[in-house]
């Protein structure tokens, strides 16, 4: 929903059920080293136009994986969500 107001391009994801964060490299072209580089500094002023949308990106994506993995909701939903994978069945995942 938010990526359809703020930004007309996707530049990344998550995913709930694997916790997995994604980054498309298509738009932003950063390299492992330059993102590597990015995520470790602290001080995005020197930062390009790409590496701050990179930064901004993986901000984002990382406060779902947060919430997911230290909010009480986080934990219960991933829960029911392991839950519902395992037994296959709606109530597993309702409970």
């Amino acid at each position: 929903m938010s990526g359809c107001i703020f930004n007309s391009k996707t530049l990344g994801s998550y995913d709930f059920s694997s916790h997995l964060i994604e980054i498309s490299n298509d738009e932003l072209n950063i390299s492992l080293p330059q993102a590597q580089n990015i995520i470790d500094n602290k001080s995005i002023y020197d930062f390009n136009d790409s590496e701050i949308e990179f930064y901004k990106t993986y901000l984002h994506e990382t406060i779902h994986l947060l919430d997911c993995s230290t909010t009480h909701w986080g934990l219960n939903y991933s829960g029911r969500l392991y839950n519902y994978f395992k037994y296959e069945t709606k109530e597993a995942f309702d409970n």
